[in-house]
């Protein structure tokens, strides 16, 4: 059986590159070609990738992120939502398929899926489509007025007013 040291060694790049290749890191920043090279390789060599521990998880989870992989390495706020449902999926061995919107072929890379969160903002079309892949869809950080869909929107506004009323009760102790 092939493993990442072979694939290394046939696409003439480090160990850790292919393991971030084959695993589709978003905050690699390779090449096209090196990147195909690394898939010809594996493919030459049979390479199988091992699914660690889908026996024993409980439903499989597709997440849509509407951004790239790129944009969301700098942008802490999507990052840290997604992160988030990773975290949670993983304490709870839930399975996990992620996808960038802007990822080809996105949308068949969601086989098999028992739910289906959407990380963003997606226009109409995109609901009813998400809708077709899996009727159980939650969108994050997604206004949708009036509501058809279920949806987690942060109230902002809220969120400063709770803040400046604790600084202002139990640190600076000034009236509000």
């Amino acid at each position: 059986m092939a493993t990442i040291k072979d694939i290394a060694e046939l696409a003439k790049v480090s160990s850790a590159s292919v393991s971030r290749i084959l695993n589709n890191d978003p905050t690699l920043s390779v090449p096209k070609e090196t990147r195909q090279r690394v898939l010809d390789a594996a493919n030459q060599l049979g390479y199988k990738k091992k699914n660690k521990k889908i026996y024993d998880t409980v439903m499989t989870l597709g997440i849509i992120q509407w951004i790239s992989p790129i944009e969301e390495s700098n942008d802490p706020y999507y990052l840290s939502i997604r992160q988030g449902v990773e975290e949670y999926c993983f304490k709870n061995k839930i399975a996990i398929k992620r996808v960038f919107k802007t990822d080809v072929d996105y949308l068949n890379q969601l086989e098999d899926i028992q739910g289906l969160v959407c990380i963003g903002k997606y226009s109409q079309e995109d609901i009813e489509t998400y809708k077709k892949i899996c009727s159980n869809v939650i969108f994050l950080d997604m206004n949708i007025d009036p509501i058809h869909e279920c949806c987690i929107l942060l109230d902002f506004k809220n969120a400063v007013k709770d803040v400046v009323s604790y600084l202002s009760q139990n640190i600076l102790q000034l009236p509000i």
